[in-house]
């Protein structure tokens, strides 16, 4: 027979134990259910990535129409997370600049916000008047700062927000001379979004008309360094020689012209311009100023919202791709944006807000945002194709830029109820940036690194 103590101690023994399997049981619930609720949106060459890690991922619904195909809720096995002394020896550059922006959530972030808050258009510029001696406000537009899941799993650098400063300290690290950013009204956009945060004045650089845009302003400063070449071109990457076919359609018209983004013919979007004088038989004219140019650059592109076939796509990049391996500088860094669609009916009560993984599922995501119209559900198609032809770069370093996921988290801080496409300044937009100059600031210390 046991005695006294014997017992006593047997009790305690499974009282622990008992104690222990509840601790257990309630931890693998919690991270099933946060695994559940957690939506991670990654395009189709995301999940052909996952695939190959043995990730486990699983679509929402394939079955319906006229959605955004590329986006899907998926589980994941979350990785074993390095150890502090395996962060600072076994930093994986390559899989943080990969990766980041893929996974992640948006949570509010009123420093930030406000360290970060520029004026510029309507609608920061009215709140600024009323605002700017309330040291405490918050633009509503600004508040949200991105959560990058590479930060926890991989121990990657968090997106930081670029300013003077930081992007001064990246572009010496590279020794960048010249940045070149070649693209549509949303390269416009984040060109606009990146001056702003340096602490210029927008109109300094540039000037619109109802041709084009006219930069008047090609440089930009910092301490110690030469000034830095700034060029921009609204053009596509490659000539589009025939375009898509869209009579009939009621997305086409006018009323739609902000968010349908007509097909530009052959390079840019000027008015009058015939085949010879447009690139048709040749190479778009932003390469020519490329190559004007030896000085080491940053070239930023992006194409996609002007396009309406997957065909008329694939036929300019891939001229794009050809013609740019003719003429590209060893050195320089290629940078393709990829192209986020916009949100149906944004302007709606319901809209107007940023989900949270958990306020968000497959099935919401679709049935308020899902369209057909402006050819938005098959952007991540255009994505994919460029993200493939981007490997055949033959001579510069090329990066591919994923801000889809992080923006179609976005339906708030649109233009207005007619474009659901562009977004105001500050907002969204900016967080391209801010991963665009954490990526490169991970390149400029794996460089350092290799050096030493």
């Amino acid at each position: 027979m046991l005695t006294a103590a014997a017992k006593k101690n047997t009790v305690h023994r499974r009282m622990l134990f008992l104690l222990l399997a509840f601790l257990i049981v309630s931890a693998v619930g919690s991270w099933r259910n946060s695994e559940r609720v957690s939506l991670w949106f990654r395009p189709k060459h995301v999940e052909e990535e996952s695939k190959n890690r043995n990730i486990v991922s699983g679509t929402g619904n394939p079955g319906r129409k006229n959605d955004h195909r590329r986006i899907n809720q998926t589980n994941h096995h979350r990785e074993q997370e390095p150890s502090a002394s395996d962060l600072i020896d076994n930093y994986d550059y390559d899989y943080c600049i990969k990766h980041r922006g893929t996974r992640g959530r948006w949570y509010i972030n009123e420093t930030m916000g406000k360290e970060t808050f520029y004026a510029l258009g309507p609608r920061s510029s009215k709140w600024n008047r009323v605002n700017k001696n309330n040291l405490s406000a918050v633009y509503s537009d600004n508040k949200y700062a991105w959560h990058d899941e590479t930060v926890d799993s991989r121990g990657c650098r968090p997106i930081e927000p670029v300013n003077k400063e930081r992007f001064c300290s990246v572009i010496q690290q590279l020794e960048i001379q010249r940045l070149f950013f070649v693209g549509d009204s949303l390269m416009h956009l984040q060109c606009n979004s990146l001056l702003s945060l340096l602490g210029y004045q927008v109109t300094d650089f540039f000037s619109l008309t109802k041709q084009k845009v006219n930069v008047t302003r090609t440089t930009i400063d910092c301490p110690d360094y030469p000034p830095i070449d700034f060029r921009f071109r609204r053009q596509n990457l490659g000539p589009n020689l025939r375009l898509t076919e869209l009579s009939g359609r009621d997305d086409a018209t006018r009323n739609h012209r902000q968010q349908f983004g007509p097909e530009i013919p052959f390079c840019t979007d000027g008015r009058g311009l015939n085949a010879s004088d447009d690139g048709a038989m040749g190479h778009c004219p932003w390469m020519e100023d490329y190559v004007r140019s030896s000085k080491k650059t940053l070239l930023v592109l992006n194409q996609g919202a002007h396009f309406h076939s997957i065909e008329t796509f694939q036929k300019s990049f891939d001229l794009f791709v050809q013609q740019f391996n003719a003429v590209a500088h060893y050195d320089d860094i290629v940078v393709f944006r990829n192209t986020a669609p916009g949100h149906k009916d944004c302007f709606s009560v319901q809209n107007k807000t940023v989900f949270f993984p958990n306020e968000m599922t497959h099935d919401i995501f679709l049935d308020r945002f899902a369209t057909s119209l402006y050819d938005w559900n098959i952007f991540d198609d255009y994505n994919q194709l460029a993200r493939k032809s981007l490997s055949s770069m033959q001579k510069s370093q090329s990066m591919y830029l994923n801000i889809y996921n992080m923006t179609i988290l976005r339906p708030d801080g649109h233009s207005s109820e007619n474009d659901c496409l562009h977004y105001m300044l500050p907002g969204p937009v900016d967080f391209w940036n801010h991963l665009l100059f954490t990526n490169l600031a991970d390149l400029a210390t794996a460089a350092t690194a290799k050096a030493s």
